[in-house]
């Protein structure tokens, strides 16, 4: 399954606030992606900010700025 959404944010909101703000909005995301109860990401998630792919750390501190491009996808493995 695929989704592309194009969001607004408030100035000042962390990567983390953002996620938490998509899981309390949309329950599938919860579910999936980001877990409300430790505010964390799954650890099969990868997130992709600005087309690179970032370490959790840097998902909770990151501040988010006009134009800033975040993707979520399954872990992928394989060779």
């Amino acid at each position: 399954m695929r989704s592309i959404r194009e969001d607004g944010v408030e100035q000042g909101i962390t990567i983390r606030g953002f996620l938490e703000d998509l899981a309390k909005r949309y329950p599938p995301i919860a579910r999936a992606v980001f877990d409300l109860n430790t505010g964390r990401v799954y650890p099969h998630v990868v997130v992709n900010y600005n087309d690179r792919v970032i370490s959790p750390h840097i998902v909770h501190d990151q501040l988010l700025e006009d134009g800033d491009k975040i993707t979520i996808m399954p872990m992928y493995m394989g060779g």
